[in-house]
């Protein structure tokens, strides 16, 4: 069996659950968020956080996107995150909570997007990049 390790929250402080988590194509930088209201960026080579994100509810969807980090949880809204940690957007959602995101480039030539999330409404939420701040 193979041992995996642990990866501490902000020095090990911090005493919540992850429910969401996401690995960078390249395999250098991990993201996660959970119950402490909060979204953390991981250098994995140095095992180190280099940056805590925080939000207004507990993190349940996360994801890279291109340059950009995603996240959506338990509050009406839906992050965009640079790689340094400060806030690029924050797009209010119908949704009182946010479960799940997918993402894909529209057409490889240019940088267009669409994102689907998921949540507590009936319906899934499609936003294009350019038509909201995603």
């Amino acid at each position: 069996e193979g041992k995996g390790e642990e990866l501490p929250l902000s020095g090990g402080s911090v005493k919540a659950w992850v429910g969401a988590l996401d690995v960078e194509e390249e395999g250098n930088w991990l993201i996660g968020g959970g119950g402490a209201r909060c979204m953390w960026l991981w250098h994995l080579a140095s095992r180190k956080v280099v940056s805590a994100m925080p939000t207004c509810g507990a993190v349940q969807c996360v994801s890279f996107c291109g340059d950009k980090m995603l996240s959506g949880g338990a509050e009406s809204a839906l992050y965009q995150w640079k790689r340094s940690g400060n806030l690029h957007s924050r797009v209010s959602t119908k949704e009182e909570s946010t479960f799940s995101l997918a993402h894909r480039p529209l057409n490889a030539n240019t940088d267009s997007r669409v994102l689907v999330t998921g949540g507590t409404s009936t319906d899934l939420a499609v936003y294009y990049r350019g038509g909201a701040e995603l």
